[in-house]
């Protein structure tokens, strides 16, 4: 992605804004990253994606396997853009009715129209909690290079897009997909 630091930190400041007044993140979860040419750019580990400044992220070349002070879910991102051409931004989100689904389903299935035309099937990504960081590693490129967005079972959802705006897409698309797929189950059994 091209632009400003200055203008791609005022870009993340509304997409968090608009993650959190969605309840997809709460105060200090989720990440992301932009991908800056060949190198990233990403929240400092513990920085709030609700309020944050410009000193709570940090660019480097994407090549580099470590960073103080660089956010945990750094190398997830990082392999995400290797292995993914397309993914110029990343999001990491925690849409609570996708997460609580993930804990049932090995993918969700879109049941309303709109889910169905952009996104029929989300995956959802088995790992053992004792080794998240390595398995997430190794898992989340190669279902993000067919899907654009996938869930971490029991976690949150990992979206990637041409920009920005495309992740924070399909992060809101999968929870409201997954809310029309719990209340379409709910209303079933109740009727």
């Amino acid at each position: 992605m091209g632009g400003s630091r200055a203008g791609l930190i005022s870009k993340i400041q509304t997409v968090c804004r608009d993650l959190f007044l969605s309840g997809l993140i709460d105060s200090h979860s989720g990440n992301v990253s932009v991908r800056r040419g060949k190198n990233i750019l990403i929240k400092k580990t513990g920085a709030q994606l609700r309020h944050f400044s410009k000193s709570d992220f940090v660019e480097f070349p994407l090549k580099a396997l470590s960073h103080p002070g660089v956010s945990s879910d750094y190398l997830t991102h990082r392999k995400i853009y290797l292995e993914v051409p397309q993914a110029q931004a990343v999001l990491h989100a925690h849409p609570p009715t996708a997460v609580a689904l993930s804990l049932f389903l090995n993918e969700i299935k879109t049941v309303d129209l709109e889910g169905h035309y952009y996104l029929p099937c989300i995956p959802v990504v088995s790992v053992n909690y004792k080794t998240y960081a390595e398995e997430t590693r190794r898992k989340l490129p190669e279902v993000l290079r067919k899907y654009p967005v996938a869930i971490v079972r029991g976690h949150g959802t990992f979206a990637h897009g041409k920009d920005l705006d495309e992740a924070l897409q399909w992060t809101t698309l999968v929870e409201q997909v997954s809310k029309i797929y719990f209340l379409s189950r709910l209303y079933k059994k109740i009727s």
